[in-house]
């Protein structure tokens, strides 16, 4: 069977996965590419919305959040301006006491501004973007595929559409464009590259946090957390993205990695045949769990270091548009 990224036939392995977040432990078959280490499902059910249940974590936004007062948005505002500037003394005060969140390292990266439009595809409940909002940012826009309905009513401040990439035409290009571990969800990867690309301003930026192949798909193969099937239809190595990237347009300015302790608690789980909703997950209850509080802070150490050599199990892509 071929590749769909590098179109390669040759020497490629076939493993069957099973669907562990849910429990059903359904069996998917999935192909390895010889070439460029990309994974893919081989055969996704035409209908995957039932595996996207509304109590489906990313769906959770913050919808129901009690409005900041004046004096706390302009504390948010300020902290924001010298996340991305390194200016602003008012700013530089309050992060010492208020810390700069994790997603301002990548936007300054991608020299964004609280005037910036910017487009999260695959947002989810839009919680990044109601943060993002709360901050200051006012030309936002979500958009996701399975989202339930009752969770893009009311948000305010920012639109939440319920689609994909092509439901897209027509807007306005964006000076950025997330994607943050929904392209693995997503169908045909470079005709959504090459959208993306048709979407964004020339020489903006495309954000991508996504599961990569490294250690977690060698030390546990199909008991890989990331697989996740059928939800992860495609499942990256650094060569299969710069294949795709050089395809669609984009270069790749910076990779950083960001694996959690979940690589070793979700993966040990499964090998083991224990589902993320059972009740003796971590995830339910860390105290019936197989994992002592030691293990736990031992699987945090082993995935800093993972992330530091460059080999964790999930990575941050910034790309520019050619």
């Amino acid at each position: 069977m071929m590749c769909q990224i590098c179109t390669n036939a040759s020497s490629n392995k076939i493993h069957t996965a099973r669907e562990m977040r849910l429990g059903t432990r359904e069996q998917f078959k999935y192909l390895e590419c010889s070439n460029c280490g990309c994974l893919q499902i081989l055969d996704p059910p035409t209908d995957l919305s039932k595996y996207y249940p509304s109590t489906y974590g990313p769906f959770e936004g913050h919808r129901n959040a009690a409005p900041d007062s004046l004096l706390m948005r302009w504390a948010r505002r300020k902290r924001a301006e010298y996340a991305l500037s390194g200016k602003c003394l008012f700013g530089r005060l309050i992060a010492l006491a208020k810390p700069i969140p994790w997603f301002y390292d990548q936007l300054r990266r991608c020299g964004e501004h609280l005037n910036s439009r910017i487009l999260d595809l695959g947002c989810g409940g839009g919680s990044l973007l109601t943060s993002l909002y709360r901050d200051g940012f006012r030309c936002l826009l979500g958009v996701d595929a399975f989202v339930p309905q009752e969770n893009i009513q009311g948000i305010g401040g920012f639109r939440i559409l319920k689609g994909t990439v092509d439901d897209l035409a027509g807007e306005e290009p964006f000076d950025l464009i997330m994607m943050h571990h929904s392209l693995e969800h997503m169908p045909d990867h470079l005709h959504v590259l090459q959208s993306v690309h048709a979407l964004l301003k020339p020489q903006a930026f495309l954000w991508i946090r996504t599961p990569v192949i490294g250690y977690g798909w060698r030390q546990y193969g199909v008991n890989w957390l990331r697989v996740e099937p059928p939800l992860h239809l495609f499942l990256h190595s650094i060569k299969s993205m710069r294949i795709l990237c050089d395809q669609s347009g984009f270069k790749i300015e910076h990779i950083s990695y960001d694996s959690t302790e979940h690589l070793f608690l979700g993966s040990e789980q499964y090998a083991r045949d224990i589902a993320i909703c059972d009740p003796n997950s971590w995830w339910v209850d860390p105290k019936r769990s197989i994992f002592t509080a030691e293990q736990v802070e031992a699987f945090k150490a082993k995935t800093r270091e993972l992330n530091e050599r460059g080999d964790g199990d999930q990575a941050s892509f910034c790309l520019r548009r050619t």
